[in-house]
């Protein structure tokens, strides 16, 4: 792993470091968010919710823009403004204030942040044109380790104040703007001519009419969604699930500590599988979705601790190979200054995901119960898989789909 991230460009690992600064510090404020509006604010868990929701269907319209003004407008300026106004809504935010005025700041501060998730894969790509998976792999492991240790760190800051999570925020959000003008004040993020030549990669999306590279991007985009929302049960249903066997939580922050290790520990371990079976990038994103179906089946049958725990660890190596995987695929269909345009298109997948996992899968618990729910969350991620294979069928020739494509040229 250390080997693989010294070989990085350096404007790739500065890039690594800012992403995990931001992050982190995005990470700080999440699990307050609840507890700050019902305890502080004193509105209703059905009410934060549905505040919750539209807070990510602004990060949704986040995307979109930000992707578009990274391409079209100031790349600079636009990931200057991803971090500058919700550095002005967390300080608002922990200064304290009436509820109007806390939606005020909630909503701008998730339009502004989806800006940034948008265009770190299309950074990166303007950095290293020919990174590939690695450039996507290491903007997933910095997600990954910062949202460990920004959740751990903003748990034990709002037990202490719940403005001292919001000013934590705050802090990394001036580290990350002050690190960004040192790193990349001189470096230009314009377009590059260059492609990426990826020997990991079948697809040759160059020969595609534009309309097809649209909808094959929208149906990837819609295979994200549908798993990410069985993914968003492990942060709704199942701390639910885990009060009514009673079962500690902190038995569920250890699932997501063993996820974490996994992300970070089992990387050389998943490169060593890519290479011994010469998958290519959208046999990574099949055999992912797969995998994510057979996690969700092994939840719903899970009585036990034990079993959460295989759940987890199954569930880890799917995301590792698709997450990775959905960016540097669709960096192929990037011509020179849409990256933006394309990441932001992709990044609403998940962003959605989030949007209608709580919301309907909270309805459907209520409505069926636990086991119910999860089953019904396993048919979701058996209809990502479906959209990763349309996704496929769509960016190759069909004709040689059955031969493969599940293997690298």
């Amino acid at each position: 792993m250390i080997k693989s991230i010294s070989a990085l460009p350096p404007g790739i690992r500065h890039l690594a470091l800012l992403i995990f600064i931001y992050h982190a510090g995005a990470s700080f404020i999440w699990p307050v968010y609840m507890p700050y509006m019902n305890q502080e604010l004193g509105i209703s868990l059905t009410t934060g919710g549905t505040l919750l929701s539209i807070h990510f269907a602004m990060q949704f319209a986040g995307n979109v823009t930000g992707g578009i003004l990274f391409d079209r407008w100031k790349a600079k300026t636009t990931i200057v403004l991803s971090s500058a106004v919700p550095l002005a809504c967390t300080v608002a935010i922990g200064i304290g204030g009436s509820l109007e005025a806390f939606i005020a700041c909630f909503l701008p501060l998730g339009f502004f942040s989806g800006f940034f998730y948008a265009v770190t894969n299309a950074w990166a790509t303007r950095l290293h044109p020919s990174g590939g998976r690695s450039n996507s792999n290491m903007v997933y492991v910095a997600l990954n380790v910062a949202g460990a240790l920004g959740t751990a760190l903003g748990g034990t800051a709002y037990a202490v104040s719940h403005s001292l999570a919001y000013w934590g925020n705050a802090v990394f959000h001036v580290v990350f703007l002050l690190l960004f003008f040192v790193y990349f004040r001189k470096h230009s993020l314009s377009v590059t001519a260059h492609r990426k030549n990826d020997p990991a990669s079948a697809l040759q999306p160059a020969g595609i009419p534009s309309l097809a590279k649209w909808i094959a991007l929208g149906t990837l985009s819609t295979g994200l969604m549908v798993t990410w929302f069985m993914y968003m049960q492990w942060l709704t249903i199942i701390p639910t699930l885990f009060q009514n066997i009673h079962l500690p939580s902190y038995s569920y922050n250890l699932l997501w500590t063993i996820n974490a290790i996994i992300v970070v520990l089992a990387q050389p371990l998943l490169a060593w599988g890519i290479r011994k079976c010469r998958l290519s990038l959208k046999a990574q994103l099949l055999w992912g979705g797969l995998i994510f179906v057979v996690s969700s089946l092994v939840t719903a049958q899970a009585s036990g601790y034990a079993g959460f725990v295989v759940a987890m660890v199954i569930m880890t190596f799917a995301e590792m190979l698709v997450w990775p995987s959905v960016p540097a695929l669709a960096s192929d269909y990037a011509e020179p200054g849409r990256e933006g345009t394309v990441q932001g298109l992709v990044a609403g997948g998940p962003t959605s995901g989030r949007v209608l996992g709580p919301v309907v899968g909270g309805m459907l618990f209520e409505q069926t119960g636990s086991s119910a729910s999860l089953y019904a969350s396993t048919v979701f991620a058996a209809l990502g898989v479906a959209c990763f294979i349309v996704f496929v069928l769509l960016a190759g020739k069909t004709k040689n789909f059955n031969r493969a494509r599940w293997f690298s040229k």
